[in-house]
């Protein structure tokens, strides 16, 4: 696999997750419980072309909370109308790396699943899963022990929009979901 002196975590690394990121107030109660999994192939061929397949992610079972009162199954939820966070049932990636000589690359598929909306008020969310396609490219400059590397990524390659939650673009799905649209970045690097 790559080595992580001339592949940056910060560029679309795939395995820097964070899959749930809970925060509750004014709750008496709360309970998550899930299953976080984690599969990984790596091999290289005949011709010395490095490459790896790796499945990553977490499938909620409980998120139970309490709000004025009353037990919430969030699961699934935007939770609006209990003060929970909004909790999909699933996220996941599935990453493919592949490595020759000087060229490095990766795509990473990121799948996050629907959430319904629990507050009758938000009629204009929109209901739907979220997958998204990051693809990195590392070319690194002969010589210098692999000093020099210029990258090219982008993340969210088809420039997906992410689902609407009351009609707009919410903080409260900030958490999950990322509003920026299609990112580009080039970046070189140089170690002395």
């Amino acid at each position: 696999m790559p080595n992580p002196r001339t592949h940056p975590n910060e560029c679309l690394s795939g395995f820097d997750v964070l899959l749930y990121d809970l925060s509750y107030i004014n709750q008496d109660f709360w309970k998550t419980s899930g299953i976080d999994f984690g599969l990984m192939f790596n091999t290289e061929t005949a011709s010395g072309a490095q490459w790896g397949v790796a499945l990553n992610g977490g499938y909620i079972l409980d998120y139970e909370i309490t709000s004025e009162g009353r037990l919430f199954d969030g699961v699934a939820s935007h939770n609006g109308a209990n003060q929970g966070v909004p909790m999909p049932e699933v996220r996941g990636n599935l990453i493919f790396d592949w490595e020759r000589q000087n060229h490095y690359f990766r795509g990473t598929v990121r799948y996050i699943s629907a959430l319904d909306e629990d507050n009758p008020n938000n009629t204009m969310t929109e209901e739907r899963a979220f997958t998204t396609l990051d693809v990195l490219y590392d070319y690194t400059l002969p010589g210098g022990n692999g000093s020099r590397t210029l990258t090219l990524s982008v993340q969210n390659l088809t420039d997906e929009v992410d689902p609407l939650k009351h009609g707009n673009l919410s903080t409260s799905t900030s958490m999950i979901y990322d509003v920026r649209g299609r990112r580009v970045g080039l970046a070189w690097r140089q170690s002395f």
